[in-house]
């Protein structure tokens, strides 16, 4: 790595006696991320060109532990995708910021780091996008299904408000779930249901 990066590095956080900062990677953080990324099986992460675009817009948020990138996740603004939902088939929200690519080196999981990215990533898109937020998981093929490994990525966002909107259309056919923005949350709470048609 090149250091811990720009001021934007949230403040470290301890991992047994290690050092743990998350940050927002940049292109000079390219080769670090590739090497990342040859570890993982998941299409956003094999994708070079998707992954430079975000390098280029500063989605990706990079788990430097010891000067080492040993985790990743990504955000993607306005995806246009089916999914299957309660009524049939269905297109994503848009506007709307997509949740994909998250990642931790297997020997770094079960340490707290996954869980670290995904509140980062959670916290930066609700302070600058306002926008309602889609993640699709990993599915192990049945329709609606959470693949073992993506557990407690779920239970994360079942945590923090989102709920269920579908499944993919992917082989995999994992759960997509959804938190609406902050704005269309305070219509729902005061009881505007029209903050919602379409969704």
């Amino acid at each position: 790595m090149r250091g811990l990066g720009p001021p934007s590095a949230q403040p470290p956080e301890s991992i047994g006696s290690l050092s743990l900062s998350i940050r927002r990677l940049t292109p000079n953080d390219s080769a670090d991320l590739e090497k990342l990324a040859a570890h993982s099986s998941l299409p956003t992460l094999s994708d070079l060109r998707r992954l430079e675009r975000y390098l280029r817009e500063e989605h990706v948020f990079g788990a430097v532990l010891e000067d080492s990138l040993v985790g990743c996740c990504c955000l993607e603004k306005d995806v246009r995708k089916e999914y299957v939902s309660p009524s049939g088939k269905a297109w994503f929200p848009l506007p709307n910021v997509c949740f994909c690519g998250a990642f931790v080196l297997p020997r770094y999981r079960g340490r707290g780091v996954g869980l670290t990215l995904y509140r980062h990533r959670l916290e930066f898109s609700q302070a600058n996008y306002r926008l309602p937020t889609i993640v699709e998981l990993l599915g192990d093929g049945t329709p609606s299904s959470v693949d073992p490994d993506t557990a407690v990525g779920y239970e994360f966002y079942r945590r923090n408000g989102f709920s269920e909107l579908g499944y993919s259309i992917d082989v995999d056919a994992g759960k997509i779930l959804w938190l609406p923005s902050p704005d269309m949350r305070k219509g729902l709470l005061s009881g505007a249901d029209s903050v919602v048609k379409g969704f």
